[in-house]
């Protein structure tokens, strides 16, 4: 297979390392063990910008000739290569002007203008963005940088791929790529199938940003309608030409990846190196997953890009949400129980001791209740079927949300029943930019003429909000409705047909009600550091050194005695919280969760078919222990004390003080301690 003598001599010849480092090539040694085959990472997450976007940026920059230079140069971002041609233009000395969508969040804006860059906010979309980019490069004769269709910017990319070739000599089976635009890809796999052909290049899709997928299956470049913004950094609608062609002769294969199997990708990159990626920086991780899979492969070796990690801290809640659906160890279900005593217990029972981590219950009528439980699985799919089988043969209409978007962005955080009445109903999911404005343009744009009788937002973090609405549309309007959501440009989804699939005799998805979320609490052992008592030299020795004046205690002591002063305390807050607990029977709500000793107390009722499950409503104190005082029981017999009384106080301006009722020297075991 040849490739073109430009790139690679453009690839070795790339200024790269002016700015960027060459990222460590990292075993995942707990997720290698685990697939059986070697996982290695490449940290471009470690870069300046917390991205590889700055070497493209860079290498096209330090490619232009003083004259041009001086006119500046100019792009489009909402993010990585925004940092990275801002950087890379102040270390050139020249200016930059980065145009970023309205709705790019504060932090990227920030970052951009504290590397220098001019921060220029315009539309709602990159499309919009980078079109007003162009224009402005005309107008002010500056150079555009493009984001990926550019060859010096593809070489910049590719010495990630010289690197992986360096550092692993090529013994390596393949290499999974995150794309977008296709700038990365094209540079790793035009240089490494030029020095290592075996190598497998297998490109990695977010699966609702699907260009260079949809690309070469059609041999093509295709422009998709709408991309899915969760993985911002390749929520690209068209592919660049130059990399579709580049990607076309050198890309072995792509594969796509859910928005499920990404968090749990950023979950295991962060057990591995304790950093966080941003969702297209897992990319990569979460196909070989995929791919070990599929292929049922072991002993192989596989790198994979860690592209970049330029996270919105707000967007974690969200990760960690999901991420246990996509690494399977998370089932979500709708069931319906009697109203009736004892058939809550029946429902717990049938889920055994597994780890609930979400429960929402909601009063139906006087026959039935609507529950959504989420629980820990411990072997994958197996342990959800063995689950509903198990309610199923109990009589508990049961379904299976677990893969349903609908019910993961939504209807996880809301419980109900059936709305009485209601006509001409549609159910309807949009994504709303996240910026001012955005919910008044809907509401004008539908609500004066239509009823809104079901709506649910919530923010996940990215560039655009999720929403789920209901609104009543008589038949003989729905054309004309159907025109006002398409002038808003608001992306959605008709979840109509699907919300009348999740009907359960009754069970709907309509007039939710709020309820509080369990949190999910995991056991884990940690070692603790022990160190055995120091020893006298000679015996004596402590007690002829010890001076009153200068001595007032010996460390080891010290530190426990603090310790369980600080032990003290919490418990002390603890106990008050204890006494200023609520206890009553479970009616509609669970509040802070099941009294045990007080259902169990019941429990000879329960047996009379009359007992009750008892729920609790803890009132935590607030504030700290100011301090905490210890009188120790008067030891008659002098066997364990060789004082009669002993009094330990703890607070905030004196750590520890200890008075003994006979002489400290009497048996000593350090300077100014006595034994105990």
């Amino acid at each position: 297979m040849s490739q073109p003598p430009e790139y690679i001599d453009r690839i070795l010849r790339a200024r790269v390392y002016d700015v960027a480092i060459e990222s460590p090539l990292e075993t995942a040694t707990r997720l290698s063990r685990r697939l059986d085959n070697t996982v290695l990472l490449k940290r471009e997450d470690l870069q300046p910008v917390f991205s590889f976007k700055l070497r493209g940026a860079y290498n096209k920059i330090a490619t232009l000739d003083e004259a041009t230079a001086a006119r500046g140069v100019i792009c489009a971002s909402a993010g990585n290569h925004a940092q990275g041609v801002a950087l890379a233009a102040s270390r050139r000395g020249i200016s930059a002007a980065i145009v970023m969508p309205q709705t790019t969040p504060r932090i990227k804006v920030q970052a951009v203008i504290d590397l220098g860059g001019e921060a220029i906010l315009h539309g709602d979309d990159y499309d919009t963005a980078f079109g007003h980019a162009l224009d402005l490069a005309r107008e002010r004769g500056m150079v555009f940088v493009h984001p990926f269709d550019d060859p010096d910017v593809i070489a910049g990319q590719g010495t990630i791929g010289l690197e992986i070739a360096r550092q692993t000599g090529g013994e390596i089976d393949a290499v999974f790529v995150p794309v977008g635009g296709g700038g990365l890809i094209a540079g790793i796999a035009t240089y490494l199938k030029y020095s290592h052909p075996s190598v497998r290049i297998i490109g990695v899709n977010a699966a609702d940003s699907t260009a260079m997928y949809d690309s070469l299956r059609a041999g093509a470049r295709v422009a998709l309608e709408r991309v899915g913004m969760f993985a911002d950094g390749v929520a690209v609608r068209r592919v660049g030409e130059e990399t579709f062609r580049l990607a076309r002769s050198y890309v072995d294969e792509m594969l796509l990846v859910d928005t499920d199997e990404m968090c749990a990708g950023i979950q295991d990159i962060f057990e591995e190196t304790r950093s966080i990626v941003e969702p297209a920086g897992a990319l990569a991780v979460a196909a070989i997953k995929k791919y070990v899979a599929r292929e049922r492969c072991s002993g192989q070796k596989f790198v994979a890009i860690n592209c970049g990690a330029n996270m919105n801290f707000d967007r974690l809640r969200h990760v960690a949400e999901r991420a246990e659906i996509g690494a399977q160890r998370e089932a979500l279900l709708a069931v319906e129980i009697p109203e009736r005593p004892g058939s809550f217990l029946q429902f717990c029972s049938v889920l055994g001791r597994r780890a609930v981590t979400e429960f929402n219950y909601r009063y139906e009528d006087g026959e039935r209740a609507r529950i959504f439980v989420g629980f820990a699985l411990t072997q994958g799919t197996q342990d959800r079927s063995s689950v509903i089988d198990a309610l199923q043969r109990a009589g508990l209409p049961v379904v299976d949300m677990t893969d349903n978007e609908l019910s993961k962005l939504h209807v996880r955080y809301m419980v109900g029943g059936p709305a009485r009445g209601l006509r001409d109903e549609l159910l309807l999911r949009f994504e709303f930019p996240e910026r001012p404005g955005a919910l008044l343009r809907f509401l004008e744009a539908v609500g004066g003429r239509w009823n809104i009788s079901l709506f649910h937002y919530r923010n996940h973090g990215s560039d655009y909000g999720r929403v789920l609405a209901g609104i009543q549309v008589p038949a003989a309007s729905r054309g004309e409705f159907f025109a006002h959501l398409d002038e808003l440009h608001y992306p959605w989804v008709d979840e109509t047909q699907t919300h009348r699939g999740l009907d359960l005799e009754g069970f709907t998805l309509r007039h939710m009600r709020f309820r509080r979320r369990w949190p999910s609490f995991r056991e884990r052992f940690m070692k603790a550091p022990t160190r055995p008592r120091k020893q006298e030299p000679k015996p004596g020795d402590w007690a002829s050194e010890f001076e009153s004046g200068t001595i007032c205690s010996y460390p080891p002591e010290d530190i426990i005695i603090e310790d369980y002063g600080r032990y003290l305390k919490k418990k002390a807050v603890l106990v008050l919280s204890e006494e200023r607990t609520r206890v009553e029977p479970f009616s509609t709500s669970l509040l802070d969760g099941i009294d045990v000793r007080e259902t169990i107390r019941n429990w000879p009722r329960a047996q009379e078919g009359s007992g009750r499950i008892y729920v609790r409503e803890s009132q935590r104190v607030k504030g700290g222990t100011g301090s905490v005082v210890v009188i120790f029981d008067d030891d008659l017999d002098d066997t364990r004390f060789p004082w009669k009384v002993t009094w330990h106080g703890e607070h905030d301006q004196e750590s520890d003080m200890a008075f003994y009722a006979t002489p400290i020297h009497a048996k000593i075991v350090g300077p100014g301690i006595a034994r105990c």
